[in-house]
């Protein structure tokens, strides 16, 4: 293949027309447009948005610490919540393995804590009550019948896998209105949007 002066290949058609894996060490970035279509349920028009992918590699105790930061952002969590967040899920992994509820009293949350923290700090009480209460108002888990310490965990937040994928897709405000309103349409849950 011709190669340019600095030393790159010379291409006789666009090379970027399809899809594109980028091995950049530990992460995979995958840049398309056109491979990854979105059908309109409405109508069944497919139109291609840009979109611009990293699959990231990372050890077993990273995966907590990425999942409870990527939730931060998503939800707007506070500290507390956050770190209930990554308290409830560790306590899923440990204990609630394939089950949608989960015992977690003050107790059992400060041992959770312990064994996930680096700062070395202690969960304390108002912390522990604060943090549920956050959890429940943003349906992470809701109140279980049985009692103090136990509640249900939702699964599509909580879960046992070890890949997670967290889509941000960017919209202008015309095409965002129009976007919110089939969302909003589609899951109760999405009434956490403006």
């Amino acid at each position: 293949m011709e190669k340019s002066r600095r030393g790159f290949p010379i291409y006789k058609a666009n090379p970027f027309i399809h899809k594109i894996m980028i091995d950049a060490r530990k992460k995979y970035i995958a840049v398309a447009k056109g491979e990854l279509d979105v059908v309109h349920r409405e109508d069944g028009e497919l139109f291609s948005p840009a979109t611009i992918g990293a699959f990231i590699q990372v050890e077993k105790n990273e995966f907590i610490k990425v999942y409870t930061n990527e939730m931060k952002s998503f939800f707007d969590l506070s500290k507390v919540g956050t770190r209930m967040m990554g308290i409830v899920f560790r306590a899923c992994q440990k204990e609630s393995i394939n089950k949608s509820e989960i015992f977690l009293t003050h107790k059992v949350a400060k041992e959770i804590y312990y064994e996930i923290s680096e700062s070395g700090e202690e969960l304390s009480v108002p912390s522990y009550q604060r943090g549920i209460k956050e959890l429940i108002k943003k349906e992470f888990i809701a109140e279980h019948p049985l009692g103090s310490g136990w509640f249900y965990t939702n699964p599509n937040i909580f879960f046992n896998g070890n890949r997670m994928r967290f889509v941000k897709e960017y919209c202008q405000t015309d095409a965002f209105k129009e976007v919110k309103k089939q969302l909003l349409g589609e899951a109760k849950q999405l009434s956490l949007l403006p």
